[in-house]
């Protein structure tokens, strides 16, 4: 982990005992920011979550095999209720 002014900066990694990639988590200014990535103990992704400083924008979760399992968009709180009222 590094950190810059006592936030963390860049990616920090996790890994299972075979020495794959468990979770890969970027950061920048302490705030999870782009893709966060999970994978199975294989070496597979697992799912993906995309981030904007902190706040998740979309997420994709795949089978073993590679293929989509589920998709998720997030969309911003105040906007919602700008739309809907």
């Amino acid at each position: 982990m590094f950190y810059d002014n006592g936030k963390l900066q860049g990616t920090v990694k996790t890994w299972y005992e075979n020495g794959n990639v468990m979770k890969s988590i970027p950061y920048s200014k302490g705030m999870v920011h782009g893709t966060l990535e999970i994978y199975y103990e294989s070496g597979g992704v697992f799912e993906e979550v995309e981030y904007n400083f902190g706040t998740p924008k979309y997420m994709r979760t795949y089978l073993e095999d590679g293929t989509v399992a589920d998709e998720k968009g997030f969309f911003d709180r105040k906007l919602i209720e700008r739309i809907v009222g």
